[in-house]
């Protein structure tokens, strides 16, 4: 019999007790460790298709639910990948047809055109933070991944350079516009 929960669970972003993160980073460890510390996605889903695993419960085995979000998923990545002419210092470039719609609810999904966020000086400003919000987010994974490197300094410097970004785009909106 196949359960499923609802959402997959999540690690990072939502409240996971220290035992159930300790099972999964140990059972990855495990599967990593049959392979030299390398480990392949197939090796994890594999493991996590037996309902005793740690792992299980942070996939959606709803085949159907599944298929959607992995639709969901490639609609984004179509998303990203459409670009735009648009004349810059006297240059065409090709820069990205859609973002985030910065008026959309955190958990609610949608998208806006570059070329209408140019009519709407705080829209586009609140689309730019959220694009540095991301960034910084990226960074801080950085600055784990450069803590086990010994590089902690040169990465730490570059995520302040985009809070500080960041900081500066927030304090030109307008009164009222809440970024994210």
């Amino acid at each position: 019999m196949v359960r499923h929960r609802g959402e997959a669970a999540r690690l990072q972003g939502s409240v996971v007790s220290a035992e159930k993160r300790d099972a999964v980073r140990i059972r990855v460890d495990e599967i990593a460790g049959r392979n030299a510390g390398r480990i392949k996605l197939e090796d994890v889903i594999e493991d996590a298709r037996n309902e005793e695993s740690p792992l299980h419960d942070y996939f959606t085995w709803d085949d159907a639910k599944a298929a959607h979000k992995q639709r969901l998923d490639e609609a984004r990545t179509l998303l990203r990948s459409i670009n735009v002419p648009y004349e810059f210092n006297l240059t065409e470039h090709q820069v990205i047809a859609y973002v985030r719609d910065p008026a959309k609810p955190e958990k609610e999904n949608g998208y806006i055109s570059t070329v209408v966020l140019r009519t709407d000086h705080d829209l586009a400003r609140a689309a730019l933070v959220e694009e540095f919000s991301r960034a910084a987010a990226a960074m801080r994974r950085a600055i784990e991944v450069a803590k086990a490197l010994d590089l902690y300094d040169e990465v730490a410097a570059q995520l302040d350079a985009i809070e500080a970004l960041k900081a500066r785009v927030i304090s030109q909106q307008s009164p009222g516009v809440n970024p994210q």
